[in-house]
């Protein structure tokens, strides 16, 4: 038997195969045969030397389905589910808890977050409200009583002023705050929604 008889007689039998696994036996038994040429071998006697392709391709068949029996998780037993069961109930009065405490935390610094922005713009109102209502009562005032009426403008102007640059700051500390949260928020359902579709793919396995 010569070379191209060897593979011709080697593919048949592997017919059915997946073309990654008949490429990479015909790499391998091509680098033995380019070895054996290499040594000065000549074709027949490295044939002799060799399984019949047939029995090879048998070989390898039997290794193949070995490998996916064992990538491929088979369905579980009666005792798993059990197993599982009992653990989920056993972990379901401290899971819940831990679960029902990372809510309330959530969502007291998400208060505390929009108490902190309610309470700045609050505070910028009241000086915006303030400083104007001063201007407003210090023009009269100016004439009546100048320094008076002139203290009046200069601290309703000041309080204008001072209200305008907090409410800047305000608006950015706010939509800070918000990007903050929006961003928190993506992150977790990023990672559950993660772990959800691993924990489904280790189910479902992979399909022959």
């Amino acid at each position: 038997m010569n070379r191209a008889e060897f593979f011709s007689r080697l593919n048949a039998a592997m017919s059915g195969f997946p073309v990654t696994e008949i490429n990479r036996v015909n790499e391998h038994y091509n680098e033995y045969w380019d070895d054996a040429a290499e040594a000065g071998k000549s074709e027949e006697e490295t044939a002799s030397g060799l399984d019949s392709p047939e029995e090879i391709a048998g070989r390898v068949r039997a290794e193949f389905a070995f490998g996916r029996a064992q990538s491929s998780p088979g369905p579980k037993s009666m005792g798993q589910i059990v197993l599982i069961v009992v653990i989920a109930v056993f972990a379901a009065p401290i899971a819940l808890p831990v679960a029902l405490g990372f809510a309330g935390a959530l969502f007291g610094i998400v208060a505390a977050i929009f108490a902190v922005a309610l309470a700045l713009a609050c505070v910028v109102l009241a000086m915006l409200v303030t400083g104007v209502a001063l201007v407003i009562s210090g023009v009269p005032t100016v004439v009546s009583v100048p320094v008076v009426g002139l203290w009046m403008l200069g601290g309703g102007l000041l309080l204008t002023g001072l209200g305008l640059l907090m409410g800047i700051g305000c608006a950015a500390i706010i939509r800070l705050m918000f990007r903050l949260c929006a961003r928190a928020f993506r992150g977790v359902h990023s990672r559950v929604s993660g772990k959800s579709g691993k924990q489904i793919a280790v189910q479902g396995g992979t399909q022959p």
